[in-house]
């Protein structure tokens, strides 16, 4: 568990923040002279926003502390009711709405099973920017059957580079699923 995650949920316990069955992070109405311990005083401020990939960002500024606190809110909502994200493993959101951190939608993964769910159940785009001539427009879209394929021809021997060639993505792309696969 990160620092940050280690504090916000000390936080919660405490009872400054709380947890609601929809996944969102309140801030409690307690005044600040109740908190005890590390945050007597402190004054805390809680904001949670979207942040640039569509997730809800908590930030936890303390006044006296100087100090602002800052995790994701899906990370929190998981560790509070499930205890620690093994390492390796990632949150997914099974429905695909990055603000949706309902407990009955989050799912422990691997970054491949991640990958894969964004593919197959979620339809998103997987590719990049290709080069020259060959170019189809600013992502190339691999099916769940292209990255089997891909995988497969990787298991084979073939190169990033000659696997690259046969579909609209580049050698870094598929370095990238040869890593997550």
């Amino acid at each position: 568990m990160r620092e940050n995650e280690r504090i916000l949920i000390k936080i919660v316990k405490n009872g400054i923040l709380r947890i609601d069955k929809k996944g969102q992070v309140w801030k409690c109405k307690r005044s600040h002279k109740e908190f005890c311990g590390d945050f007597e005083n402190c004054k805390p401020v809680l904001k949670g926003y979207k942040d640039e990939h569509g997730y809800i960002r908590l930030d936890m500024w303390f006044a006296k502390l100087r100090k602002t606190i800052r995790s994701q809110a899906h990370r929190i909502v998981w560790i509070f009711h499930n205890g620690d994200i093994p390492e390796g493993l990632q949150i997914n959101h099974k429905n695909g709405k990055k603000n949706d951190n309902r407990l009955r939608n989050l799912e422990l993964v691997t970054p491949a099973e991640n990958t894969i769910h964004a593919l197959t159940v979620l339809n998103r785009k997987c590719g990049n920017r290709t080069r020259g001539k060959d170019r189809r427009g600013v992502h190339s879209k691999l099916s769940e059957e292209d990255v089997k394929q891909i995988l497969r021809l990787l298991a084979e021997g073939l190169s990033a580079k000659e696997v690259a060639e046969q579909f609209p993505v580049t050698s870094a792309r598929i370095n990238q699923l040869r890593r997550v696969g």
